[in-house]
Protein backbone atom coordinates (compact mmCIF):
# COMPACT_ATOMS: atom_id res chain seq x y z
CA UNK A 1 0.00 0.00 0.00
CA UNK A 2 2.83 2.22 1.07
CA UNK A 3 4.85 1.89 -2.60
CA UNK A 4 1.56 2.32 -4.31
CA UNK A 5 0.90 5.91 -2.61
CA UNK A 6 4.47 6.25 -3.11
CA UNK A 7 4.33 5.58 -6.82
CA UNK A 8 0.79 8.00 -7.27
CA UNK A 9 2.71 10.64 -5.74
CA UNK A 10 5.22 10.31 -7.61
CA UNK A 11 3.54 9.60 -11.00
CA UNK A 12 1.20 12.90 -10.19
CA UNK A 13 3.08 14.85 -8.52
CA UNK A 14 2.66 16.24 -4.37
CA UNK A 15 1.03 19.80 -5.82
CA UNK A 16 -1.27 18.17 -8.23
CA UNK A 17 -2.83 15.67 -5.43
CA UNK A 18 -2.91 18.71 -3.27
CA UNK A 19 -5.19 20.62 -6.04
CA UNK A 20 -7.02 17.70 -6.57
CA UNK A 21 -8.29 17.39 -2.82
CA UNK A 22 -8.84 20.57 -2.56
CA UNK A 23 -11.29 20.33 -5.86
CA UNK A 24 -12.57 17.81 -4.09
CA UNK A 25 -13.10 19.57 -0.77
CA UNK A 26 -14.73 22.20 -2.78
CA UNK A 27 -17.17 20.14 -4.91
CA UNK A 28 -18.08 17.81 -1.21
CA UNK A 29 -18.98 21.36 0.23
CA UNK A 30 -21.27 21.82 -2.50
CA UNK A 31 -22.71 18.36 -2.38
CA UNK A 32 -23.60 19.02 1.99
CA UNK A 33 -24.92 21.81 1.55
CA UNK A 34 -27.61 20.86 -1.02
CA UNK A 35 -27.94 17.38 0.84
CA UNK A 36 -29.29 20.07 4.03
CA UNK A 37 -31.90 21.68 1.83
CA UNK A 38 -33.00 19.04 -0.90
CA UNK A 39 -35.53 16.46 -0.25
CA UNK A 40 -34.50 13.18 -0.47
CA UNK A 41 -31.14 13.57 -2.45
CA UNK A 42 -28.78 10.91 -1.41
CA UNK A 43 -25.62 12.61 -0.55
CA UNK A 44 -23.50 9.77 -0.58
CA UNK A 45 -24.35 8.98 -3.74
CA UNK A 46 -23.67 12.60 -5.00
CA UNK A 47 -20.30 12.65 -3.53
CA UNK A 48 -19.12 9.47 -5.59
CA UNK A 49 -20.61 11.71 -8.73
CA UNK A 50 -18.49 14.60 -7.97
CA UNK A 51 -15.38 12.96 -6.52
CA UNK A 52 -15.48 10.78 -9.95
CA UNK A 53 -16.08 14.14 -11.64
CA UNK A 54 -13.18 16.30 -10.57
CA UNK A 55 -10.66 13.06 -11.52
CA UNK A 56 -12.43 12.61 -14.60
CA UNK A 57 -12.07 16.03 -15.86
CA UNK A 58 -8.66 16.38 -14.43
CA UNK A 59 -7.87 12.89 -16.67
CA UNK A 60 -9.24 14.50 -19.78
CA UNK A 61 -7.46 17.98 -19.28
CA UNK A 62 -4.19 15.95 -18.99
CA UNK A 63 -4.82 14.36 -22.45
CA UNK A 64 -4.54 16.59 -25.83
CA UNK A 65 -8.03 16.49 -26.41
CA UNK A 66 -9.46 19.51 -27.28
CA UNK A 67 -12.50 21.01 -25.42
CA UNK A 68 -14.92 19.89 -27.84
CA UNK A 69 -13.81 16.32 -27.46
CA UNK A 70 -13.25 16.63 -23.61
CA UNK A 71 -17.14 18.07 -23.58
CA UNK A 72 -18.41 14.87 -25.39
CA UNK A 73 -16.83 12.51 -23.72
CA UNK A 74 -17.47 14.08 -20.07
CA UNK A 75 -20.66 13.95 -20.87
CA UNK A 76 -20.96 10.07 -21.76
CA UNK A 77 -18.95 9.22 -18.84
CA UNK A 78 -21.68 11.20 -16.59
CA UNK A 79 -24.68 9.71 -18.00
CA UNK A 80 -23.40 6.41 -17.50
CA UNK A 81 -22.17 6.79 -14.05
CA UNK A 82 -25.87 8.56 -13.34
CA UNK A 83 -27.83 5.35 -14.87
CA UNK A 84 -25.44 3.18 -13.04
CA UNK A 85 -26.04 5.21 -9.61
CA UNK A 86 -29.16 7.31 -9.81
CA UNK A 87 -31.04 4.05 -12.23
CA UNK A 88 -29.33 1.17 -9.99
CA UNK A 89 -28.56 -0.68 -12.92
CA UNK A 90 -25.32 -2.24 -11.84
CA UNK A 91 -26.79 -5.77 -11.68
CA UNK A 92 -28.51 -5.68 -14.76
CA UNK A 93 -25.38 -4.89 -16.34
CA UNK A 94 -23.35 -7.14 -14.35
CA UNK A 95 -25.24 -10.11 -15.58
CA UNK A 96 -25.42 -8.78 -18.97
CA UNK A 97 -21.61 -8.67 -18.87
CA UNK A 98 -21.73 -12.41 -17.14
CA UNK A 99 -23.92 -13.63 -20.03
CA UNK A 100 -21.54 -12.07 -22.94
CA UNK A 101 -18.46 -13.70 -21.48
CA UNK A 102 -20.69 -17.29 -21.29
CA UNK A 103 -21.56 -16.47 -24.74
CA UNK A 104 -18.10 -15.66 -26.39
CA UNK A 105 -16.82 -18.51 -24.58
CA UNK A 106 -19.61 -20.96 -26.09
CA UNK A 107 -18.45 -19.23 -29.85
CA UNK A 108 -14.83 -20.57 -29.03
CA UNK A 109 -16.31 -24.04 -28.35
CA UNK A 110 -18.79 -24.18 -30.46
CA UNK A 111 -15.84 -23.45 -33.65
CA UNK A 112 -14.00 -26.46 -32.01
CA UNK A 113 -16.89 -28.74 -32.36
CA UNK A 114 -19.03 -28.27 -29.77
CA UNK A 115 -22.92 -27.74 -29.29
CA UNK A 116 -24.56 -24.84 -31.12
CA UNK A 117 -24.05 -21.21 -29.01
CA UNK A 118 -27.29 -20.18 -27.16
CA UNK A 119 -28.37 -16.72 -27.16
CA UNK A 120 -31.25 -16.75 -25.19
CA UNK A 121 -29.67 -15.65 -21.17
CA UNK A 122 -27.57 -12.35 -23.65
CA UNK A 123 -30.86 -12.29 -25.12
CA UNK A 124 -32.68 -11.78 -21.80
CA UNK A 125 -30.27 -9.49 -20.01
CA UNK A 126 -30.06 -6.70 -22.31
CA UNK A 127 -34.03 -6.99 -22.67
CA UNK A 128 -34.00 -6.54 -19.27
CA UNK A 129 -31.37 -3.69 -19.21
CA UNK A 130 -32.88 -1.77 -21.72
CA UNK A 131 -36.55 -1.98 -20.12
CA UNK A 132 -34.89 -0.32 -16.56
CA UNK A 133 -33.24 2.30 -18.48
CA UNK A 134 -36.61 2.94 -20.37
CA UNK A 135 -38.12 3.07 -17.62
CA UNK A 136 -35.58 5.59 -15.74
CA UNK A 137 -35.58 8.36 -19.16
CA UNK A 138 -39.53 8.27 -19.24
CA UNK A 139 -39.79 9.07 -15.40
CA UNK A 140 -36.71 11.82 -16.07
CA UNK A 141 -38.95 12.81 -19.23
CA UNK A 142 -42.69 12.72 -17.26
CA UNK A 143 -41.14 15.13 -15.05
CA UNK A 144 -39.64 17.50 -17.05
CA UNK A 145 -42.80 17.65 -19.38
CA UNK A 146 -44.54 18.57 -16.11
CA UNK A 147 -42.47 20.93 -14.82
CA UNK A 148 -42.36 23.09 -18.41
CA UNK A 149 -46.10 22.42 -18.11
CA UNK A 150 -45.88 24.67 -14.57
CA UNK A 151 -47.54 21.43 -12.49
CA UNK A 152 -46.02 20.60 -8.96
CA UNK A 153 -44.44 17.27 -9.34
CA UNK A 154 -41.58 15.86 -7.07
CA UNK A 155 -40.42 12.41 -8.20
CA UNK A 156 -37.18 10.83 -6.12
CA UNK A 157 -35.20 9.83 -9.24
CA UNK A 158 -35.52 12.29 -11.54
CA UNK A 159 -34.80 14.76 -8.99
CA UNK A 160 -31.73 12.37 -8.14
CA UNK A 161 -30.52 12.53 -12.15
CA UNK A 162 -31.38 16.35 -12.23
CA UNK A 163 -28.94 17.02 -9.75
CA UNK A 164 -26.86 14.36 -10.54
CA UNK A 165 -26.15 16.20 -14.15
CA UNK A 166 -25.67 19.44 -12.77
CA UNK A 167 -23.00 18.51 -10.08
CA UNK A 168 -21.07 16.59 -13.04
CA UNK A 169 -20.96 19.57 -15.22
CA UNK A 170 -19.80 21.42 -12.14
CA UNK A 171 -16.69 18.96 -11.06
CA UNK A 172 -15.62 17.93 -14.82
CA UNK A 173 -15.79 21.75 -15.64
CA UNK A 174 -13.69 22.42 -12.50
CA UNK A 175 -11.32 19.97 -12.84
CA UNK A 176 -10.66 20.25 -16.33
CA UNK A 177 -10.08 24.12 -16.39
CA UNK A 178 -7.89 23.45 -13.19
CA UNK A 179 -5.42 21.16 -15.24
CA UNK A 180 -5.90 22.37 -18.44
CA UNK A 181 -5.48 26.53 -17.79
CA UNK A 182 -4.78 27.13 -14.17
CA UNK A 183 -7.67 29.20 -13.32
CA UNK A 184 -9.20 28.06 -10.09
CA UNK A 185 -11.41 31.04 -9.60
CA UNK A 186 -13.20 30.27 -12.95
CA UNK A 187 -13.18 26.57 -12.49
CA UNK A 188 -15.34 26.98 -8.67
CA UNK A 189 -18.15 29.56 -10.32
CA UNK A 190 -20.21 27.10 -11.19
CA UNK A 191 -20.58 24.84 -8.12
CA UNK A 192 -20.46 28.34 -6.16
CA UNK A 193 -23.56 29.38 -8.08
CA UNK A 194 -25.59 26.67 -8.17
CA UNK A 195 -24.98 26.52 -4.14
CA UNK A 196 -25.26 29.81 -3.09
CA UNK A 197 -28.73 30.10 -4.96
CA UNK A 198 -29.64 27.41 -3.74
CA UNK A 199 -29.11 27.78 -0.56
CA UNK A 200 -30.51 31.54 -0.31
CA UNK A 201 -33.70 30.50 -1.66
CA UNK A 202 -34.18 27.25 0.70
CA UNK A 203 -33.11 29.50 3.47
CA UNK A 204 -29.92 26.74 4.70
CA UNK A 205 -27.07 27.34 6.87
CA UNK A 206 -24.01 29.14 6.29
CA UNK A 207 -21.39 26.11 7.33
CA UNK A 208 -21.26 24.45 3.78
CA UNK A 209 -20.29 27.97 2.42
CA UNK A 210 -17.67 29.27 5.13
CA UNK A 211 -15.78 25.36 3.69
CA UNK A 212 -16.55 26.11 0.04
CA UNK A 213 -14.65 29.62 0.88
CA UNK A 214 -11.82 28.05 2.95
CA UNK A 215 -11.16 25.06 0.43
CA UNK A 216 -11.26 28.07 -2.39
CA UNK A 217 -9.10 30.42 -0.68
CA UNK A 218 -6.51 27.31 -0.25
CA UNK A 219 -7.19 26.59 -4.01
CA UNK A 220 -6.10 29.90 -5.45
CA UNK A 221 -2.82 30.03 -3.25
CA UNK A 222 -1.91 26.87 -4.21
CA UNK A 223 -2.42 27.82 -7.82
CA UNK A 224 -0.61 30.89 -7.83
CA UNK A 225 2.35 29.62 -6.09
CA UNK A 226 2.44 26.81 -8.75
CA UNK A 227 2.33 29.33 -11.58
CA UNK A 228 4.17 31.67 -10.63
CA UNK A 229 7.25 28.82 -9.68
CA UNK A 230 6.61 27.66 -13.20
CA UNK A 231 6.87 30.69 -14.69
CA UNK A 232 10.23 31.71 -12.74
CA UNK A 233 12.02 28.49 -13.87
CA UNK A 234 11.33 29.02 -17.26
CA UNK A 235 12.55 32.65 -17.16
CA UNK A 236 15.79 31.07 -15.50
CA UNK A 237 15.12 33.23 -12.48
CA UNK A 238 17.12 32.16 -9.27
CA UNK A 239 14.74 32.05 -6.13
CA UNK A 240 14.31 30.80 -2.65
CA UNK A 241 11.87 28.25 -2.28
CA UNK A 242 9.10 30.35 -0.17
CA UNK A 243 6.50 27.08 -0.05
CA UNK A 244 6.59 26.23 3.49
CA UNK A 245 6.66 29.79 4.53
CA UNK A 246 3.72 30.36 1.86
CA UNK A 247 1.59 27.54 3.13
CA UNK A 248 1.61 28.46 6.59
CA UNK A 249 0.78 32.22 5.73
CA UNK A 250 -1.84 30.63 3.14
CA UNK A 251 -3.54 28.58 5.88
CA UNK A 252 -3.75 30.87 8.53
CA UNK A 253 -5.02 33.58 5.99
CA UNK A 254 -7.48 31.27 4.71
CA UNK A 255 -8.93 30.72 8.23
CA UNK A 256 -9.03 33.89 9.31
CA UNK A 257 -11.07 34.76 6.46
CA UNK A 258 -13.60 32.13 6.96
CA UNK A 259 -13.89 32.65 10.68
CA UNK A 260 -14.58 36.71 9.70
CA UNK A 261 -16.76 35.50 7.22
CA UNK A 262 -18.86 33.13 9.27
CA UNK A 263 -18.85 36.07 12.37
CA UNK A 264 -19.76 39.02 10.70
CA UNK A 265 -23.68 39.53 10.18
CA UNK A 266 -22.67 42.08 6.70
CA UNK A 267 -23.87 39.57 4.15
CA UNK A 268 -27.56 38.22 5.28
CA UNK A 269 -28.40 34.90 3.87
CA UNK A 270 -31.87 35.97 4.55
CA UNK A 271 -31.12 39.35 2.28
CA UNK A 272 -30.21 37.54 -0.62
CA UNK A 273 -33.25 35.10 0.01
CA UNK A 274 -35.70 37.38 -0.31
CA UNK A 275 -33.85 39.25 -3.63
CA UNK A 276 -34.05 35.85 -5.02
CA UNK A 277 -38.06 36.04 -3.90
CA UNK A 278 -38.75 39.03 -5.14
CA UNK A 279 -37.40 38.28 -8.84
CA UNK A 280 -40.57 35.98 -8.34
CA UNK A 281 -43.25 38.12 -7.97
CA UNK A 282 -46.05 36.59 -9.99
CA UNK A 283 -46.31 34.89 -13.20
CA UNK A 284 -42.66 34.51 -12.65
CA UNK A 285 -42.94 33.50 -8.91
CA UNK A 286 -44.93 30.95 -9.02
CA UNK A 287 -42.66 29.83 -12.01
CA UNK A 288 -39.59 29.62 -9.51
CA UNK A 289 -41.34 28.04 -7.19
CA UNK A 290 -42.67 25.39 -8.83
CA UNK A 291 -39.01 24.73 -9.99
CA UNK A 292 -37.71 24.84 -6.57
CA UNK A 293 -40.23 22.59 -4.90
CA UNK A 294 -40.04 20.24 -8.01
CA UNK A 295 -36.34 19.62 -7.48
CA UNK A 296 -37.26 18.77 -4.00
CA UNK A 297 -35.41 21.85 -2.62
CA UNK A 298 -37.34 22.93 1.19
CA UNK A 299 -37.91 26.35 2.23
CA UNK A 300 -36.87 27.47 5.78
CA UNK A 301 -37.82 29.75 8.28
CA UNK A 302 -34.85 32.20 8.59
CA UNK A 303 -32.98 32.03 11.53
CA UNK A 304 -32.03 35.30 13.52
CA UNK A 305 -28.19 36.58 13.12
CA UNK A 306 -26.92 38.69 15.48
CA UNK A 307 -26.54 42.07 14.30
CA UNK A 308 -23.94 45.12 16.14
CA UNK A 309 -26.38 48.30 17.40
CA UNK A 310 -29.37 47.96 18.82
CA UNK A 311 -32.37 45.68 17.28
CA UNK A 312 -34.20 47.58 14.68
CA UNK A 313 -37.42 45.62 14.89
CA UNK A 314 -39.45 43.09 17.06
CA UNK A 315 -40.42 39.70 15.94
CA UNK A 316 -43.05 37.67 17.36
CA UNK A 317 -43.56 34.05 16.53
CA UNK A 318 -44.15 30.78 18.18
CA UNK A 319 -42.12 28.51 19.46
CA UNK A 320 -39.67 26.32 17.69
CA UNK A 321 -41.42 23.36 15.81
CA UNK A 322 -40.42 19.60 15.57
CA UNK A 323 -37.13 19.09 13.75
CA UNK A 324 -37.04 18.23 10.30
CA UNK A 325 -33.33 17.00 9.99
CA UNK A 326 -33.68 13.52 8.16
CA UNK A 327 -31.93 11.31 10.34
CA UNK A 328 -32.60 7.60 8.82
CA UNK A 329 -33.43 5.85 5.34
CA UNK A 330 -35.31 2.92 4.45
CA UNK A 331 -34.73 1.31 1.05
CA UNK A 332 -35.27 -1.94 -0.31
CA UNK A 333 -32.80 -1.58 -3.30
CA UNK A 334 -35.05 -0.95 -5.91
CA UNK A 335 -35.91 2.64 -7.63
CA UNK A 336 -38.24 4.36 -5.90
CA UNK A 337 -41.78 4.81 -6.33
CA UNK A 338 -42.74 7.88 -8.65
CA UNK A 339 -45.22 10.57 -8.47
CA UNK A 340 -48.84 9.19 -7.69
CA UNK A 341 -51.02 9.29 -10.67
CA UNK A 342 -53.29 12.23 -8.27
CA UNK A 343 -50.90 14.52 -7.63
CA UNK A 344 -51.26 17.65 -6.25
CA UNK A 345 -51.14 20.18 -9.48
CA UNK A 346 -51.21 23.67 -9.44
CA UNK A 347 -52.61 25.18 -12.91
CA UNK A 348 -49.67 27.89 -14.49
CA UNK A 349 -51.46 31.34 -14.11
CA UNK A 350 -53.46 33.25 -16.38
Amino acid sequence: MTRLFKWIVRRVGPQNLLALALLAAVMVSVVVGLGDVIRGLDTRQMLLVVVVGVLVGWGLAATPLPGWGATILGSVSGLGLLFLRVGRLGGQLLALLRASVELGWGIFRWLQGGLPVDLAPVILSAAELWGDVGTLLARVRDWALALAAGELVFDPVAVAFTWGLALWGASVWAGWIVRRRNWPLPAIVPAGALLTATLAYAGGGTSALLMFLGATLLLLALVGYDVAVRRWEAAGIDFADPGPELAVTAVLLSLVLVTVAGLSPSISMQKIAEFVRELGDGRAGTGVETLAESLGVEQRPAEPRPAGGLPRRHVIRSGPGLSQRVVMFVSTGDLPPGPPQTVRRRPPPP
